[in-house]
């Protein structure tokens, strides 16, 4: 019985020693003719991605990297915004296979410790997948997405206030906006995966919130017009008209906080060819002359006799050099951009809301406010009127004793403006200014040439 049971194992032991030496053969004969054909290509069962790459050449396996790159190139990129679907590519989004690096990995496998080690990757059936490696143009696909998504960015709307047809003030609501988070998007294109997926991506947004909300505009408390001022024009004088509608158009619908500065040079800026202004008539150097901007200082004017009845702080202001003809004197306020603005302070508790409005012939501002603002009253004491001087120019090729009118002239006058304040029960006044307005002299050309008989005798 222990006879038979050693010589079966002794039996066993042969066997095995024959198939080792059988195995150890096949893997000497491999190593000695298998190993040095695969010294020239990829091993078996390589693949990058979904590409096999087993037993090619490198340019057997360069080859065939580019046909995939350049199918890739056009392979079609699905974004999902709702329920529409935006379409681009790989080669649009400037993602570009690698063919190189992905190349140089498939190759690297089993080509890395002992000989012994590398026989481990030539089991058939064995797959060993490499990683597909891409190139990213980041401006290149930065681009491509602010083309398809861009349209899709709505702005926020602040919350406002309009008047209605029977003069009351509503409130409009504000509303959300919202964005695409391009970088957001383009690193969710990137992610491992979604390359060989093909599954649509959703469009990340970002919230855009109102500057002001609804619930900012109702504690502001407007209810009503607290003062308004209108001034008339000449709708033939076309580019004066331009002028004074394009400025007044500026301030229409700004918002005065307490406490807060205004400036008239700032709002509107600067009165220029490039920004639509044109050639009317403004005063300079005590006359009449074309310049561009010509009417803007009756929109200046007009909005600080608003402001004045609105209870604004008067900062800075400068009359005209002469009185003008849409006010009376003392009312005006002239402006030059970057030599002298009008500007104004809210010294009241009160938030005001001003409204422009330029009609054919004429111009209005109106400041909107709480139902408890002052009521306002403006006066303007001429305390002296200067008769319009008389300048005689002699013309000898005048007949004797004609005269023409050159200028027509008019009166300088001295004023003090006040303004009367009624709140809360209480009365009071302030003078706001005093100014002097020097006269205008009346040209006339006199002749001083033969008698208009002799003149007639002569010819």
């Amino acid at each position: 019985m222990g006879l038979k049971t050693n010589g079966q194992t002794i039996g066993r032991i042969r066997v095995l020693k024959i198939i080792l030496g059988v195995f150890t053969l096949g893997a000497l004969g491999f190593g000695l003719f298998g190993l040095p054909w695969l010294t020239g290509r990829i091993y078996p069962g390589v693949y990058a991605g979904s590409l096999y790459l087993g037993g090619f050449s490198l340019e057997e396996g360069r080859r065939a990297l580019i046909r995939e790159a350049l199918e890739e190139a056009t392979r079609p990129v699905k974004l999902i915004w709702g329920d529409r679907v935006l379409i681009t590519t790989y080669g649009a989004l400037g993602v570009t296979l690698d063919v190189e690096a992905t190349l140089a990995q498939a190759w690297a496998v089993g080509r890395s410790g002992s000989w012994w080690q590398g026989l481990g990757f030539l089991w058939l059936g064995r797959r060993h997948e490499v990683e597909v490696v891409y190139r990213y143009d980041k401006d290149k696909g930065l681009i491509e997405l602010e083309h398809l998504v861009g349209a899709l960015r709505q702005n926020p709307q602040d919350a406002s206030l309009e008047v209605d047809s029977q003069g009351k003030i509503q409130v409009v609501p504000a509303h959300e906006g919202w964005m695409v988070d391009i970088e957001e998007l383009w690193a969710a294109l990137k992610t491992s995966g979604t390359w060989y997926s093909g599954e649509a991506i959703k469009i990340p947004v970002v919230r855009l919130m109102p500057a002001v909300t609804t619930e900012e505009i109702v504690r502001r408390g407007i209810t009503r017009p607290v003062a308004s001022y209108r001034t008339f024009f000449n709708p033939a004088e076309e580019n004066r008209a331009h002028n004074i509608r394009l400025a007044a158009q500026a301030l229409d619908g700004i918002w005065v906080a307490p406490g807060a500065e205004i400036s008239f040079n700032e709002i509107v800026g600067p009165r220029t060819p490039e920004r639509g202004y044109v050639e009317a008539l403004v005063i300079e150097s005590l006359e009449f002359a074309p310049g561009i901007g010509g009417g803007v200082c009756q929109v200046s004017t007009t909005l600080y006799n608003a402001a004045l009845r609105a209870g604004l702080t008067v900062v800075e202001r400068q009359p005209h050099g002469l009185s003008v003809s849409y006010v009376p004197p003392g009312l005006d306020a002239t402006v030059a951009y970057g030599l002298i603005d009008l500007k104004l302070r809210n010294d009241t508790p009160y938030w005001f809301w001003l409204k422009a409005e330029a009609l054919e012939d004429n111009l209005a501002f109106t400041f909107y406010g709480p139902q408890q603002a002052p009521s306002i009253e403006v006066t303007a004491e001429v305390l002296k009127e200067i008769p319009t001087p008389c300048k005689v120019i002699k013309d000898a090729r005048l007949p004797l004793g004609r005269m023409i009118i050159e200028k027509e002239g008019q009166p300088g006058f001295s004023v003090r403006v006040k303004r009367r304040w009624r709140e809360g029960g209480k009365v009071w006044e302030e003078v706001v200014s005093q100014d002097y307005y020097p006269p205008l002299p009346k040209v006339v050309r006199l002749g001083t040439g033969q008698p208009e008989e002799k003149l007639k005798q002569s010819g």
